[in-house]
């Protein structure tokens, strides 16, 4: 115990060493004792400019919900990848399924309960690079560096950005070359678990019309985990071109390749235990827990993985864009074409947790009479290793024209109009359990045109249309290795085609009540593009209403802001993963099972398929689970509050908060899939779902907020600016457990996750000593969840006589409330240091 405290305390001492380091190094420059206080100058907030609705547009004033994250506020909060975004923005939220691929969603839609996994899944978010989309979101982060901005627009973006956009869109915007500008940067930096960061730009003008831009990044750090699971081996690489070969025409050119090689993206350690009147009595001498109820091992997977870690997961990507802008005499002409390519690698082993029943003698006589149910803890050892690749392209060419006209520059209306063509192929081949291929080539087609006209002074309506076309090919092999799995379905081997035709659009009022209050109301409608299923069935799109409402302001001479939005999402046809099976022996109609037995057993359970008077695992039944359906919608609304005060020139404050209730609205996953399968009078439904879930809520916790205070020191000619950033995590959604035993339903719930904080804090000197005139350098000292909080990120729950009833076939009395719970935790405790060069 004493060299954990010892560990615990070292720790301490040196992120809080860290942090003193930029102040020594201050307190060392000359004449400090002696500097004088200057009377400060007038300050104001910053104006942001972006280009949210294809034209340049201050933030202020542009009449939604849009959050933008810069190269400042990345560096202090060390946001590397799209997974540290939410740090900024929490009613955003990222998951990972398997291999790298990247869910995100925003204010709830799109969860990852509710998306469908790569290839088939169709974005709700839709993610661009420089204006180009990127449908396969697999290791795209690696893209996060040399960036102007990072722009996040919330709620349905369909008029402009179209498909895969329902619950809103992001766009990463690289830094462009700068005419008649030399310059550049070089960062390196280094930290625990062997983190080592290089990073660098460099700006070569060729005349005062030709730039060239090349930037770089290489990345390594340890996984978090004993086992190493989620490390990093990230490299990338972007050229750009930057060419005015007139005063009316602007050519930009971009190429990036981006590739990863990383063994795992498991959990960060284990949270393994029971409910109900089950109890674990874990039996292994490896971790010697004696009756324990509760296994809670923060980054700790290497006494179950076995050392069985993913022998690899390895990304590259690559993008191409070419831009030409040109002034017309009556408005801005735009054309961008854009090609994305990806390949992904993945070979990984089935390794897990798997509560048993215990059978040991010794062990049994061994526990005390308390008429608990003791069940032991099964580490299932790595039996094989999975393979999976897949590959994709993606090409679009758009072209648009703007007015010249603006109504934030004065004249009473603005308008875009645009079409855009779309051609996306994606092929994986697997052999998880169920052995596949698939290839699925998706085109799309859409015009689309957005105006606003101010009918009043100070009153502006916009309003924006879009006319899609989405066609999509599938051929597939889809069946199941008999080597690895037990499960025989009906193998689907063919081709299916699918077209729909969809019109989107958005209204919009806003109303200026000051130069610095805004508020405005807008409807807008989303659409997510169907889907044809591993299966090869067709299932129609996604669709939602959304209502929002919101205010800007700007108070105390432009020192204050205040925004503030509310929404309200009326969505339907979510697309959900499902199980069901049939029992198609003739035994089973002729041999039922006893009066009050569940004849269905758990998943895999036939009963008496063989005539032995037992349920069996076995080969006879049809069904697989891997279907998807259409259950029903969702009812969503809350809102954000974001506000940045400026107390003096040197200090800033800000916090950054939402909420968020989404409840399940006509769901019922058993009904959708006896409507799929109208014939199947026995069909085992997978018993929590086989139950009308409206009204149940879902999605992430609803309280998420960050707060964040920052000062800047003078020091002489140099500054120190210090930051300590505040984030909150609410207690997360309760887990509504649902299901069906012997005939009779049950529901009750079970805690989500419990709340947290975590705080991160940084140092960074500023200073142009000791370097060649024009150039500068910064020190940042940094640690990342300062108290080494260690809290659950997710927890989830596994009635266990849904996957498990054979157990009261051997002598227990588990009941529906008795159940398999498991979770993982937040990132540790990290600390470094990180060192820029400017010249």
């Amino acid at each position: 115990m004493g060299g954990k405290k010892d560990s615990l305390f070292k720790n301490w001492l040196l992120c809080i060493g860290l942090l003193c380091v930029a102040l020594i190094l201050g307190a060392a420059a000359p004449g400090l004792a002696e500097e004088e206080e200057e009377e400060e100058e007038a300050f104001t907030l910053e104006e942001i400019t972006v280009t949210a609705e294809k034209r340049e547009a201050e933030l202020q004033k542009l009449p939604m919900d849009v959050a933008v994250v810069r190269p400042e506020e990345m560096d202090r909060l060390g946001v590397y990848s799209v997974y540290d975004v939410k740090k900024l923005i929490p009613d955003m939220n990222t998951d990972t399924m398997t291999g790298n691929q990247v869910m995100i969603s925003l204010r709830g839609v799109g969860d990852a309960d509710l998306t469908l996994w790569n290839p088939i899944h169709e974005t709700t978010t839709a993610v661009h690079m420089d204006g180009v989309q990127l449908t396969r979101v697999n290791a795209f982060d690696n893209l996060f560096f040399d960036l102007q901005r990072v722009e996040v627009l919330k709620g349905p973006q369909g008029t402009l950005y179209g498909r895969g956009s329902t619950g809103g869109s992001m766009n990463m915007l690289s830094q462009k070359p700068i005419l008649g500008e030399m310059g550049g940067y070089l960062t390196l930096e280094t930290g625990n678990f062997s983190l080592y960061r290089a990073e660098g730009a460099f700006n070569i003008p060729v005349s005062d019309k030709l730039a060239f831009r090349i930037a770089a990044r290489g990345m390594k750090r340890d996984g978090f985990t004993d086992s190493g699971e989620d490390n990093k081996n990230n490299r990338s690489l972007r050229i750009s071109m930057t060419w005015e070969p007139t005063d009316k025409d602007t050519i930009t050119a971009t190429y990036d390749t981006l590739g990863s090689e990383t063994q795992g993206y498991g959990s960060n350690g284990t949270y393994e235990g029971t409910y109900g009147n089950a109890k674990y009595y874990a039996v292994t001498d490896r971790l010697n827990l004696g009756t324990t109820s509760v296994i809670a091992l923060p980054y700790q997977t290497a006494w179950y993985k076995q050392n069985g870690v993913a022998k690899w997961i390895d990304n590259d990507s690559w993008g191409a864009s070419l831009q030409w802008e040109r002034e017309l005499p009556f408005a801005y002409a735009v054309m961008l074409y854009g090609h994305r390519g990806m390949k992904e690698d993945l070979e990984w082993p089935f390794s897990y947790v798997w509560p048993t029943y215990i059978s040991d003698a010794d062990v049994l006589a061994s526990l005390p009479d308390d008429g608990v149910n003791y069940l032991g803890l099964l580490v299932k050892e790595p039996y094989s290793y999975s393979h999976s690749w897949s590959t994709g392209d993606f090409d679009s060419l758009e072209a648009r024209l703007l007015s010249k006209e603006t109504i934030t520059g004065g004249d009473r209306y603005e308008w875009v109009v645009g079409a855009v063509a779309q051609d996306d192929r994606v092929y994986e081949n697997n052999d998880l359990g169920a052995n596949y291929w698939v290839d699925i080539q998706t085109k799309s087609y859409g015009l689309f045109g957005q105006a606003a006209y101010q009918i009043f002074d100070n009153l502006n309506f916009t309003l924006g249309l879009r006319h899609e076309i989405d066609k999509k090919d599938y051929t597939g092999d889809y069946g199941v290795n008999p080597a690895t799995s037990y499960y025989n379905p009906e193998v689907y081997s063919g081709s299916a085609s699918a077209e729909w035709k969809e019109t989107t659009y958005k209204a919009n009022l806003s109303w200026f009540i000051t130069d610095t209050i805004m508020a405005y109301g807008q409807y807008s409608k989303g659409y997510k593009t169907g889907n044809i299923t591993y299966g090869g069935e067709v299932h129609e799109p996604e669709y939602m209403d959304s209502w929002e409402a919101g205010i800007k302001t700007r108070f105390i001479d432009n020192r204050l802001q205040i925004n503030a939005t509310g929404y309200f999402y009326d969505y339907k046809n979510y697309t959900k993963w499902a199980s069901a099976y049939k029992c198609v022996s003739t035994i089973y109609e002729d041999n039922p099972a006893p009066e009050g037995e569940d004849p269905y057993g758990s998943s895999g359970l036939c009963w008496d398929v063989n005539g032995d008077g037992e349920y069996d695992v076995g080969t006879d039944y049809i069904y697989n689970n891997s279907i998807t359906v259409t259950p029903g919608g969702a009812e969503q609304m809350g809102g954000n509050l974001n506000v940045i005060y400026l107390i003096t020139s040197k200090d800033t404050v800000a916090f950054n908060g939402s909420y968020s209730k989404n409840e399940y609205k006509d769901f019922n996953v058993g009904a959708a899939i006896l409507e799929m399968y109208p014939d199947a009078d026995n069909v085992l439904l997978d018993a929590s779902m086989d139950v009308d879930r409206t009204g149940e809520r879902f999605g992430s916790a609803p309280y998420r907020f960050n707060m964040n205070y920052n000062h800047i020191m003078f020091i002489g000619m140099d500054t120190l600016s210090t930051n300590i950033t505040a984030f909150y995590n609410g207690k997360g959604v309760e887990n509504t457990i649902r299901g069906t035993y012997n005939g009779t339903a049950y529901k009750y719930t079970l805690p989500g996750t419990p709340s947290y904080w975590t705080i991160d804090a940084s140092a960074t000197y500023n200073s142009s000593k000791w370097v060649p005139e024009g150039t500068s350098w910064s020190l940042r000292l940094w640690c990342n969840n300062l108290t080494g909080r260690k809290a659950l990120a997710s927890l989830s729950y596994t009635p266990i006589l849904k996957y498990f009833s054979y157990l009261n076939y051997y002598g227990y009395s588990l009941t529906p409330d008795d159940g398999y719970f498991s979770g993982y935790y937040i990132n540790p405790r990290t600390y470094g240091a990180t060192l820029t060069f400017n010249f």
